[in-house]
């Protein structure tokens, strides 16, 4: 079972980007993606709880032109994220609801108030560099 947490563009709206974005412009996006889905997965498994180190180990990413995805395989990395309400009906031992870690969400906290302005401002400088030398 893999579990992840996807940001979805509409392909039409993805095109209709990509052709407005120049040539030149399209490798530091491409290099922004790549470097920031290997610092989401980093911060998310040192942010996944601990307890056997397998959930923070499955933390995988994987980049491929304009999209990255940092997902785990395991069952039980979604309730580990967003936790789970307690279980209604007759049990005779009922289960207990879990608060949500979100581990991913500090991650990408993370990614968007440093690391992002970080990796834009050295895409800013590369593409001025490519610019200069046209």
């Amino acid at each position: 079972m893999t579990v992840a947490i996807r940001a979805q563009v509409n392909p039409a709206d993805l095109a209709r980007l990509q052709a407005a974005i120049p040539i030149i412009a399209k490798p530091a996006l491409e290099h922004i993606i790549a470097r920031a889905s290997p610092y989401l997965q980093q911060q998310a498994s040192a942010n996944a709880p601990q307890l056997t180190g397998a959930l923070a180990r499955s933390i995988g990413a994987e980049v491929s032109g304009f999209e990255g995805r940092v997902r785990s395989a395991l069952p039980y990395a979604l309730p580990e994220e967003f936790g789970r309400h307690s279980a209604s009906g007759a049990s005779a031992r009922p289960r207990r609801g879990m608060q949500g870690r979100f581990f991913l969400r500090r991650a990408i906290q993370m990614l968007l108030n440093g690391e992002l302005p970080r990796l834009f401002n050295i895409a800013i400088a590369e593409l001025e560099a490519a610019w200069s030398r046209r």
